[in-house]
């Protein structure tokens, strides 16, 4: 089992580093994304620029090239971790509810694709998608033993309840890829469901690659 605790620096941020020189000056510069410079981003141009963005191995703990539930969610946990306190905490819950709720970043959004999503391959067969549960909702929900703080433990029970894991998991093998988690990450920004990314949704990514934003080291 994960231990929460001993996510290095600063939990999920401090896996999202800077490591190709076209980050030097900027956390997010459009253009070092946008190859042949036409004004939209393609799946395999994020791809590229987002795997400079983040190291996958740093979210596979054991090193078997793929992400189990519990890493992948132990890696979003440490996210909202801000303090480094392993616990988060009702003044960091805003950021967390926000991400967690209707509009935010981990629900699976825009007409055109969840359209697109009501079957779901796997392997062969096609089966349809079920809508998840998600019955963790507000702070008292995720506090389980009502302590004023979210642990670890009690952030896994919550999480599973959302059915994240399985949108990610697109084979249905019970693990993640590196290539499933850009994908899946890729087609949360494209909000049209059009298979590019441009403007407005362009934004929604320099927002959260710049300066304090979601992916913000």
């Amino acid at each position: 089992m994960l231990k929460y605790n001993n996510r290095p620096a600063a939990g999920l941020a401090a896996l999202f580093l800077c490591t190709a020189p076209a980050f030097a000056q900027s956390i997010w510069e459009e253009e070092a994304w946008d190859t042949d410079s036409d004004g939209l981003l393609s799946v395999e141009e994020f791809r590229e620029g987002f795997r400079e963005r983040v190291n996958f191995a740093d979210w596979d703990d054991d090193g078997d090239g793929v992400l189990s539930e519990e890493e992948f969610s132990s890696g979003i946990y440490g996210r909202y971790d801000g303090d480094l306190t392993d616990a988060i905490e009702a003044t960091e819950y805003g950021a967390f509810e926000r991400d967690f709720g209707d509009e935010g970043f981990w629900r699976f959004h825009g007409e055109q694709v969840v359209e697109a999503r009501d079957e779901t391959e796997v392997g062969d067969a096609v089966t349809p998608a079920e809508e998840p549960a998600r019955e963790a909702t507000g702070f008292e929900a995720w506090d389980v033993d009502g302590d004023g703080v979210i642990l670890g433990n009690e952030f896994q029970t919550g999480f599973q309840t959302w059915g994240l894991f399985a949108e990610f998991d697109r084979t249905g093998d019970g693990s993640v890829t590196e290539d499933e988690l850009t994908q899946e990450i890729f087609d949360r920004y494209d909000d049209n469901g059009d298979g590019m990314i441009e403007e407005p949704e362009l934004a929604d990514i320099g927002d959260d690659m710049g300066d304090g934003g979601f992916w913000d080291a």
